[in-house]
This record gives structure tokens, sequence and C-alpha cells, in this order.
């Protein structure tokens, strides 16, 4: 639901991230707190409630304001890309990865 808060609001102040697995892990890694639950599966799980979400857009907020750019520009840096095709992970998401096996 959340790519639906993302991509159906409207306005010059818009409000939400998508929260998916490597947006979720990159903020659980940053922070050093297990904040959204992700299953083995590497998926959101359902029981993440809107508290969760308020926690997680926050943090979002926080570590963007630290860095000098806007929400939606780091949610994208955090996003990154990854290995479809023939592109392969851009080094945020590896990061992600090697910390998320090694933990």
């Amino acid at each position: 639901y959340t790519k639906l808060i993302q991509f159906c609001q409207g306005g010059d102040n818009p409000f939400g991230y998508i929260m998916d697995q490597w947006t979720a892990k990159s903020i659980n890694l940053l922070t050093g707190v297990s904040m959204v639950v992700v299953n083995s599966a590497n998926r959101v799980v359902p029981t993440n409630d809107a508290n969760v979400y308020e926690h997680f857009c926050a943090a979002i907020d926080t570590f963007a304001l630290e860095i000098g750019v806007d929400g939606h520009e780091f949610e994208k840096r955090i996003f990154s890309y990854g290995a479809q095709g023939r592109r392969p992970r851009g080094p945020w998401r590896q990061r992600v990865v090697d910390c998320w096996q090694a933990g």
C-alpha cells in the first residue's frame, strides 16, 4: 500500500515513502534498530502497522535533513538500483545485501 501512498499523493509537499524490502532494510541498517519487520523471503510483513510506517517516514526525513536533501531524494538513494538484467547492483544496495546476509 505504501506505493499507492507515494504515487497517488499530490500537492507541492508530498508525504510518505515507499516501504519495500530495500528501503526498509536500509532504514533498519542505518538506525541499528529492526524498525520494519522483513521476513526471510525478503518481504515487508503486513504486521508493520501505521505506527511503524510513521517511524519509517520520520527516519527518512531525519537522514535526509542530515545530508541536506529532501526525503524523496534520500528515499531514491537508499533504494539504489538492483541486479536486474545487465545492470549490477548499486554500491548501497550491495552493502545492504552484504549486511543483511551477515546479520
